[in-house]
């Protein structure tokens, strides 16, 4: 073995274990967001019989989108996730990882319109950032 081969494989095992805290950060980051996505109750809200005919609540949860390097466009029709969570582990280090929901009424819940989430879901995950990364670590 020569010294050569030793930083290399230092060199290797460093960049694994950034990938490790990038990608763990990211996917704890998704998690927590889509958790505290509430999912509509039309009898929690203000006008319960508002609710269109069939409502099956999970629309909001659902359409978080994950891309890399570009935002996601659209939206999901669907009211079950979709398996965004795994794309993140094909995330590499220098990747920008975009965490989109492209409902037009997210912005309203995530800036106090549900008493599900009076303090939004990626506000509150944002503010936790540092304590995220150093659990990944």
């Amino acid at each position: 073995m020569s010294f050569s081969d030793d930083i290399k494989r230092f060199k290797a095992k460093a960049e694994q274990a950034a990938a490790n805290v990038f990608r763990g950060t990211a996917l704890d980051i998704f998690g927590r967001i889509v958790k505290r996505t509430p999912v509509g109750k039309p009898s929690e809200w203000k006008n319960p019989s508002g609710a269109p005919p069939g409502y099956v609540g999970g629309r909001l949860r659902a359409n978080w989108q994950v891309e890399f390097n570009h935002i996601p466009v659209g939206v999901i029709d669907s009211t079950t996730q979709t398996g965004e969570d795994k794309k993140i582990m094909h995330a590499k280090i220098g990747d920008s990882i975009y965490i989109i929901n492209n409902l037009e009424y997210a912005p309203a819940i995530e800036h106090g319109h549900s008493k599900q989430a009076p303090a939004g879901m990626v506000k509150i995950t944002a503010r936790e950032f540092k304590q995220i990364v150093n659990k990944n670590k």
